[in-house]
Order: structure tokens, then sequence, then C-alpha cells
């Protein structure tokens, strides 16, 4: 900023981001003013806006915000719709604030899919992730291109860690469905891969895995994503190395794929490995599960109080059961009872 950049939105906007997210609202104010006058109609500005207003806990001010991009261009009321969205998410602990936030969600994808039938799947999407497959399938039903909509509808329907069991079944029936009456397409069948995963439907999996992988052999995320449920589920060590390697050799060490190798080296009783690994993802990119990764190798190498503190940092920055892929909550439980 010192440097020229405090005439530039997008430095400007990662400024008062940062000034938001560290809870030093009025500073964030300060910059958000000078980002209004750098770029008063980009969406990215609108965004910084309803983030600090989120912050700072002024949701009457954020509704009304949110509102008046209704009537903008795509791109404001595409960012309007996520704000609603990530705001509705964010008051779990307030359900009749969220609600209302979800209707504003709603509203917004709504009139977004009607001005551009190109985005009416993004409607779909949220409502999966909300946990509300009835009315996603319903409309999915209705949709034309249901192949490449259903492939962001599981795949949301995950992301929100809100379906349950009962409801992930109807997307697969749904899917397979698909899958028999057209080509083979590779979303379609990474999205049913996925479900079945999480569901713990490890074969299943696994066979959707494959049929990827006879389309595109080096498909990286369904190398990376086969090789990591191999390795939660104990199963097919060799053939989860292979696949994870092959990833590595394709994509280069990337953080997501070693600390995916990480998990199969541990698995396969091979905990300093996996140790390294884990370790090169964290300095990569820091995130809770990849701590929790870490202790579990430190307990193989009854390491213990090095293990307790990346199980103690791993919390501390937020990491949940729910969030788990379900074959490692087995794992967080122990770890949760043994380091408590």
């Amino acid at each position: 900023l010192g440097n020229g950049g405090a005439d530039q939105s997008q430095y400007v906007r990662e400024y008062a981001s940062a000034l938001t997210s560290q809870g030093e609202l009025d500073e964030a104010q300060l910059w958000l003013n000078r980002l209004k006058q750098l770029a008063p109609r980009d969406a990215l500005t609108f965004s910084v806006e309803a983030e600090l207003l989120f912050k700072a806990s002024d949701f009457g001010e954020l509704n009304d915000l949110i509102q008046s991009k209704f009537d903008q261009s795509k791109e404001e009321l595409l960012a309007a719709a996520q704000a609603a969205e990530a705001s509705a998410t964010g008051l779990a602990a307030q359900p009749e604030l969220q609600a209302k936030f979800f209707v504003l969600a709603d509203k917004a994808y709504t009139i977004l899919g009607s001005a551009y039938p190109e985005m009416a799947w993004l409607r779909i999407a949220s409502l999966a992730r909300r946990g509300d497959i009835k009315l996603a399938l319903d409309l999915l039903r209705q949709a034309r291109e249901q192949v490449t909509i259903f492939a962001e509808v599981g795949q949301a329907a995950l992301q929100g860690g809100k379906v349950s069991d009962q409801k992930l079944a109807e997307l697969v029936r749904f899917g397979k469905q698909l899958d028999s009456a057209s080509h083979p397409n590779i979303g379609l069948l990474m999205a049913l891969a996925d479900i079945e995963s999480w569901r713990g439907n490890v074969e299943n999996a696994r066979l959707h895995y494959m049929r990827v992988l006879e389309l595109s052999p080096n498909h990286v995320p369904a190398l990376n994503n086969l090789a990591m449920m191999l390795a939660l589920k104990n199963s097919r060590l060799a053939e989860a190395n292979n696949a994870i390697n092959l990833a590595v050799s394709s994509r280069g060490p990337f953080d997501y794929l070693l600390d995916t190798r990480g998990m199969v080296l541990l698995a396969m009783g091979e905990a300093a490995m996996a140790e390294a690994d884990f370790r090169a993802a964290l300095a990569s990119l820091p995130r809770a599960d990849r701590h929790f990764h870490l202790a579990e190798a430190l307990t193989a190498l009854d390491r213990i109080p090095e293990a307790v503190q990346q199980f103690k940092l791993a919390l501390s920055l937020g990491l949940n059961k729910s969030a788990l892929h379900p074959l490692e909550r087995s794992s967080f439980d122990e770890l949760s009872t043994t380091y408590n």
C-alpha cells in the first residue's frame, strides 16, 4: 500500500478484507470508503462491504445492501446472492435470522436465474447446500442440462454438510438414472463417486472412480479422492498408493495431494513419511484438518506431547467432526477422548 498500492483497488480491497477478518472494523471502514471511490460498481467492492456489515452484526443494513443489488448487473446480483447465502450459513446460532437470509438468498438466485437462464443452476446448488434436496431435485428435473447440473448439485450437497444419508440416497438414485440414459460424463461420475464415498459405500464409489479413470487415466481429482477413500477405509492400500503417486507425478506436489499421500502412507504404517508430507502440506497452506492428520501421524510415532499440541491447534482453527469425511470421524473421536 505504501508503494502506490493505495491507488489500486485490488490492494485496497485485499487490505480492507484482511482488516475485517481481523476484527479491526473501524480501520476496515476507512479503507472500504476508499475502495468505493476507486471501484464503486465493482461486485467485489460490494462483497467487502457485505463482509464488514456481517462482522459488525449490522444485519438490517446488510439486508438493505443485498436487496439494493437485485436490479443491478449480473455480477452484482450474483455477489448479492452469494453474500446472502454466506450470511445465512454464518448465522446458525440465530435460526430466525438465518431463515430470513436464506429466503433472501433464494430470492436473489431466483431473480438471477430468470434474468440469466444459464445461471439458474446456482439456485439448485444453493438449495442442495442447505439440505433442501426435494426442491433441488424438483427443479433439476425441469432443467435442460441435467447431467451438468447434477455434477454441481452433488458436490454442493456434500459441501453444505447438512444432507442426511436418506437424501443423499435420493441424489444417487437420480444420478444413476441420468448415467444410464446418457453418455458417460466425468462430472456426473465424480459426483456419484464422492457421494457414495461420503455414505461409506466404498466399493460403489470405487467403481465410479474407476469409470472416470477409464475415460481419463490421469484425472487428478479421481486419483486423489480414490486414494483418500481407500486409505481411510484401510483397504486396497497398494492401489491407493499407486493412485496418489500417479496424481503427484501428473500434477506436481501440490499441498492437497501431499495431504492425501500422507493419509495413504499413514494407513500403510509409514508414519514418519506421512509426517513429512503433512508438514509439507501445512507449510503450503495451513488448515485445521491437516493439523489433525499430523496429530494422527505423531500419535502413531508415540510423540504424544506434539500430537496433543497439533490436535488442540486443529480444534482452535475450527476443526469440526461433522466437516470431516465420515470414514475418519472415529479417529477424531479417539483423539478427542485420548487428548481431552
